[in-house]
């Protein structure tokens, strides 16, 4: 997205220089260029970082007390860090936390796609995720030790009795 942005506008630089950019050529590079470059520059600029220091319903210094004495779990660019006090979820795009001590279920999502090349079967692949209910529902991909390290973990801070707190889900998708 970047490299296409980008591609844009130096193009709408070129013309410029040359004497052949019209003002209807402008505003058609400009604005497009400019926005699908912010699109693609988005995770480089931090820009869930910056969200985060921003909301007022935590103190963000308990926050990275936390997340430094925490256990960190990461696969691919998604991961969790399970802290002192704190949950972070996190992927390139958002980061959630949330309180340990309100959490309410802590289950591993395993998800099979079945891989299909034309009309013949390919093959299949797991994909593993933690599912954390609290507020709300987070999913955070791990690989299949590292959900079951993590749900080890959380268990200690949920009431393992609930039998709702045990289940796995399987989910068949074809792709």
């Amino acid at each position: 997205m970047t490299l296409l942005g980008m591609l844009i506008l130096l193009w709408m630089v070129w013309q410029i220089l040359d004497g052949q950019l019209t003002v209807f050529g402008l505003i058609f590079c400009l604005i497009p260029g400019s926005f699908i470059t912010y699109l693609g520059a988005e995770k480089y600029f931090a820009i869930p970082v910056k969200k985060l220091y921003k909301r007022r319903d935590i103190d963000i210094s308990e926050v990275e007390d936390s997340y430094d004495n925490g256990k960190l779990l990461t696969y691919k660019k998604c991961g969790i860090n399970i802290g002192t006090a704190f949950l972070v979820i996190y992927n390139e795009t958002k980061i959630d936390v949330l309180k340990i001590s309100g959490i309410r279920s802590v289950t591993r999502h395993i998800t099979r796609l079945k891989k299909y090349e034309g009309t013949l079967y390919a093959g299949e692949e797991y994909l593993h995720k933690v599912r954390i209910i609290a507020d709300k529902e987070y999913l955070a991909e791990l690989n299949e030790y590292q959900v079951e390290m993590a749900v080890n973990e959380l268990n200690r801070f949920v009431n393992v009795h609930d039998p709702a707190n045990i289940s796995e889900n399987y989910n068949n998708q074809i792709v």
